[in-house]
C-alpha cells in the first residue's frame, strides 16, 4: 500500500501562489486549490485557521519570497529610484500578483504598505545622501512614490505604456527634487 504524501504548510503556500499566478487572487477557495492540485481541502484547513488567514499567508509569502527577490535587482545606485523601478518591473512581470499584493483587498494589503514603509526607512538611513532626512521626508518620498509606481504599473499593464529604466529614473529624479524642495508632508492615515 503506498504510502499517503504528507502535505505540508509550504507546499500549501506554493499551490496557493501557482494558483494566483494562473487564475488571479479573486478567483481562489480552498476547494479550487485542492482541485487543482489534487489534493483534498483538508490540508488547508489543518495548516490555516481559515480561508482568510490562507490568503494572508499566501500574500506575505509572494512578498517575502518573489517581490523581495525584485527588489534586490539593480537597476540604480539611488534605493528610491531602484525600489520604485523594482516595484514597477514586479508588476509587469507579474501582474497577476501585483493585483493580489496591492490591488485585491486582502487585509494584508495594509500591512503590505507598511512593510515597504520600513524597508524604506532602512534603505534611506544607510545610503549617504540621505543619512540626515527626517521621518517625515521618508514617509512623504514613500507615499509619492507608492503612488507614481502604483499608477506606472497600472498605465504598463492595461497595455498604455511601457517606460524604459531611462524613463523611470527621470521620473523618479524628478519626484525626490520636488520633494527636496516642496517637503509638505502627505500624511498617511495610520
Amino acid at each position: 500500500m503506498a504510502r499517503p504524501q504528507v502535505i505540508t504548510k509550504d507546499m500549501l503556500l506554493k499551490y496557493g501562489v501557482n494558483f494566483v499566478q494562473k487564475y488571479g487572487f479573486k478567483n481562489i477557495s480552498s476547494r479550487k486549490v485542492a482541485n487543482e492540485f489534487g489534493i483534498s481541502t483538508q490540508p488547508i484547513y489543518n495548516c490555516f485557521k481559515n480561508m482568510a488567514d490562507y490568503k494572508e499567508e499566501i500574500v506575505d509569502y509572494i512578498y517575502n519570497n518573489i517581490f523581495d527577490k525584485e527588489l534586490k535587482k539593480k537597476y540604480n545606485e539611488n534605493p528610491i529610484i531602484n525600489d520604485s523601478i523594482a516595484f514597477v518591473r514586479f508588476g509587469e512581470k507579474n501582474p497577476k500578483l501585483y493585483l493580489a499584493m496591492f490591488i485585491e483587498g486582502t487585509s494584508n494589503n495594509r500591512k503590505v504598505f507598511l512593510d515597504d514603509l520600513d524597508n524604506y526607512h532602512r534603505m534611506i538611513n544607510d545610503y549617504p545622501k540621505y543619512r540626515d532626512v527626517t521621518n517625515d521626508f521618508i514617509e512623504n518620498i514613500h507615499m509619492k512614490s507608492w503612488i507614481i509606481t502604483n499608477g506606472l504599473v497600472a498605465s504598463s499593464l492595461s497595455g498604455l505604456r511601457k517606460y524604459s529604466n531611462e524613463e523611470l529614473t527621470i521620473m523618479f529624479e524628478e519626484m525626490i527634487r520636488i520633494t527636496f524642495e516642496n517637503p509638505n508632508h502627505i500624511k498617511l492615515d495610520k
